[in-house]
């Protein structure tokens, strides 16, 4: 008896108020966007809202995903995929939910079946965070991969610090700043932060690697600052007006002020004085950025 109650306890519930575990879902929505129980039900009373919520629940596969975005007027909407609207600024939240493991969702959901959380209108600065401060500590920390392969455990901590310098480009790109990415392993990080560890005995050749591959990012994206100019649009056939011009300037002034204030931070001008003690190839180029820099950023003055 009690097993066909539980065989009819998904089908049963025929409108989404009468639904239990629409109504758990909703009731995590609004704690989570700080929103009235009341918006969930009128979200639901669309019928494509409906029929979303209703895959959600009884799909079979694994990995189905659901977003739940609010509006500007604070109306919440469903949708299978993340789509901010325009208009929605960084303060902007929505919520993501995800299956966990195949077969409909139970009510309350089973440990390890749903999984959900909060999605910033900012997502690349919350991609940032939590590559930073939540798969850089457990990936690179050595004591979580005890039982792997050294070439493994390796390629791993490669990688995630590969991911963290990209998404922090990234997100200074977005801002319209060049950020200029440093070795981030934390033996690379003790090493260069270290005023005991600057001679050049001391001086392991995969920091002095990890320096130069540095080295060779930074001049690429400075070079690129450093060639544009303000006629491109002109020879793309466009008739930009005299405040373009002067946005160009002011744009390219502030983002050479933002690369030269980086340049003279401790940690860069350390590895300047490790590439000069060890007498590297690549020690002329890192002076050399600092001098076009230099002239470049002085010369709008």
């Amino acid at each position: 008896m009690g097993s066909k109650e539980e065989e009819q306890d998904p089908d049963q519930e025929g409108s989404p108020e009468a639904n239990p575990r629409a109504r758990l879902l909703g009731e995590r929505v609004a704690r989570s966007l700080r929103v009235e129980p009341e918006r969930w039900a009128r979200c639901l009373e669309s019928a494509e809202a409906r029929r979303l919520l209703r895959a959600f629940l009884e799909s079979e596969p694994a990995g189905r995903l659901l977003f739940v975005t609010q509006g500007t007027a604070g109306q919440l909407a469903l949708a299978e995929e993340l789509v901010l609207a325009p208009t929605a600024g960084r303060s902007s939240k929505g919520v993501f939910l995800l299956r966990l493991a195949s077969g409909p969702l139970r009510s309350p959901p089973a440990p390890g079946q749903l999984l959900y959380g909060d999605l910033s209108g900012a997502t690349l600065d919350q991609l940032a965070t939590l590559v930073g401060e939540v798969m850089m500590p457990l990936l690179v920390n050595q004591r979580n991969h005890h039982s792997w392969p050294n070439v493994v455990s390796k390629d791993i901590i490669n990688h995630v610090c590969s991911l963290k310098r990209n998404v922090f480009v990234m997100v200074g790109q977005i801002r319209g700043k060049t950020l200029l990415s440093l070795p981030i392993e934390p033996e690379r990080e003790r090493c260069i932060n270290s005023d005991n560890e600057k001679k050049t005995e001391l001086v392991d050749k995969s920091i002095i690697h990890a320096i130069e591959s540095s080295v060779i990012e930074w001049t690429h994206q400075i070079q690129n600052v450093l060639k544009r100019q303000s006629s491109e649009l002109l020879l793309q056939g466009k008739d930009p007006h005299p405040m373009v011009e002067l946005e160009f300037w002011k744009n390219r002034y502030e983002d050479l002020q933002c690369i030269y204030s980086q340049l003279k931070a401790r940690r860069i001008l350390t590895m300047l004085e490790l590439l000069d003690k060890v007498q590297s190839t690549y020690f002329p180029a890192l002076k050399s950025i600092f001098s076009d820099v230099e002239a470049g950023n002085f010369g709008l003055l």
